[in-house]
């Protein structure tokens, strides 16, 4: 690709971060609430690198807010930040664990021996049940390679079980913080996490971690807003509307907003307004109405116009990043710079924050948070 118009198609996607920053910031401004943007991999990720850091959001209190986040201690249950973790190890995890594992049963019996008891303690009961019944196709892959992609799935499951039995309970606690300090007239407050909250593409056949977790944050902090940031490459028919449906069978909390809902233009006003009757609005960081080009479109004809859809199909756009994992991408493409070779996903991310004016930030609580909220 030329090298000036991928600076140009960066650019354009900087104002996805840009326009998140000021709808969010805009909304707990108007609210006095605090709002926690969720930014939804692999496709609505990049708009959450766009919010910046406690410091630059607080200022000179921030001193402050850190004495009283010390101070709050709010006692949560662990049994329900324990059946968050599973079900979104059941979810991310577990379903390529079985595929492997598949492979191996079909071709090396007592290689699948030694990886199932290899396994034995980090997979949750249901999942032999589900083995039982497993379908797959046969790769063509070496043994080596399937026991290596088992063992860094095992070390993947322990490593990002402890990152969210940290990180659930701080969410919690800097959302409960924010909160006060909003009561007592400071102007906003915006905490942004990405993950991957619901596969859009299996509509509403994945929504049970999306419900649990909302149902956490609300009963914990229910002052807040949430506004769930996705792309999507069907702005005439995204199949995250069958998952909001589906979310709101039960009770009306959720709305869908912009191509998630009416087509209507997006405003900080209108969220502010229907705040009273919802806590969660699903959005688009992109509000124009072109046409959507994959990246291999993009390649071939460079349009003059743009869609976040040239992201879709660019193998290891997240390379580098801790999206990577959540984008299910192993392609590890490097940017050559005057400093060297550089992950194309380090790259992009540091170019978006550049294009959209995200402050560097030195501050090591955010630094920590960061590197919990999967930002880095």
């Amino acid at each position: 690709m030329d090298l000036n118009y991928f600076v140009w198609i960066l650019k354009q996607n900087a104002k996805e971060l840009t326009f998140a920053r000021r709808l969010a910031t805009e909304v707990s401004f108007l609210t006095k609430r605090p709002v926690l943007t969720l930014h939804n991999a692999s496709m609505g990720a990049p708009s959450g690198w766009g919010i910046p850091d406690f410091k630059t959001q607080i200022g000179r209190d921030f001193l402050i807010f850190n004495q009283k986040l010390e101070k709050e201690n709010t006692q949560l249950s662990k049994t329900k930040i324990k059946r968050l973790v599973n079900l979104w190890q059941k979810r991310l995890i577990e379903p390529q664990l079985r595929e492997y594992l598949w492979q191996l049963k079909e071709t090396q019996k007592d290689t699948f021996k030694d990886m199932q008891r290899e396994i034995k303690d980090i997979v949750l009961p249901c999942f032999w049940e589900k083995f039982s019944t497993q379908e797959g196709v046969c790769w063509e892959w070496s043994v080596d390679l399937l026991k290596r992609r088992i063992l860094f799935l095992k070390h993947k499951s322990l490593q990002e079980r402890q990152r969210l039995f940290l990180f659930f309970p701080l969410l919690i606690k800097i959302l409960k913080t924010a909160a006060l300090f909003l009561k007592k007239g400071r102007t906003s407050f915006v905490l942004p996490y990405i993950d991957k909250f619901i596969r859009s593409s299996y509509g509403d056949k994945d929504i049970d971690f999306a419900k649990v977790f909302f149902e956490f944050i609300t009963q914990h902090v229910p002052e807040i807003i949430i506004l769930f940031f996705d792309e999507t490459v069907h702005p005439k028919g995204p199949t995250l509307k069958l998952a909001i449906a589906a979310l709101n069978k039960e009770k009306e909390w959720i709305k869908g907003l912009g191509v998630y809902g009416k087509g209507e233009i997006i405003k900080a006003q209108d969220i502010a307004a229907l705040s009273r009757h919802y806590q969660i609005f699903f959005v688009s960081a992109f509000q124009e109405k072109t046409k959507p080009f994959s990246f291999r479109e993009i390649r071939e004809q460079y349009p003059h116009s743009y869609h976040p859809a040239w992201r879709d199909g660019l193998e290891g756009f997240f390379y580098g990043t801790q999206v990577e994992f959540l984008s299910g991408s192993d392609i590890k493409e490097l940017v050559i710079t005057d400093k060297g070779p550089i992950p194309l996903g380090q790259f992009v991310r540091l170019k978006l924050k550049e294009y959209a004016l995200v402050p560097k930030s030195k501050e090591p609580f955010w630094y920590f948070y960061a590197s919990l909220a999967n930002l880095n």
